[in-house]
């Protein structure tokens, strides 16, 4: 059970890579947000919102990037 917790962990880890690659992040500033999600303890589950609030601030970057 352990490792198979392990392995879904290591195939999160290549999506989130992938995705923060898709959006130009460099590869520092990835391996330094993976770094603070591994430092900041076990997962907990997501509620409405915390998705809610993720996309406020999604958009609010968007935002910002249109304008300048």
């Amino acid at each position: 059970m352990l490792k198979s917790s392990h392995m879904d962990r290591e195939q999160e880890i290549k999506r989130v890579q992938a995705l923060l690659a898709d959006t130009g992040t460099d590869d520092r500033r990835i391996e330094q947000l993976l770094q603070e999600a591994e430092d900041s303890g076990d997962y907990t589950e997501m509620t409405a919102q915390d998705w809610e609030d993720i996309e406020r601030e999604g958009l609010t970057l968007l935002r910002a990037r249109k304008s300048a």
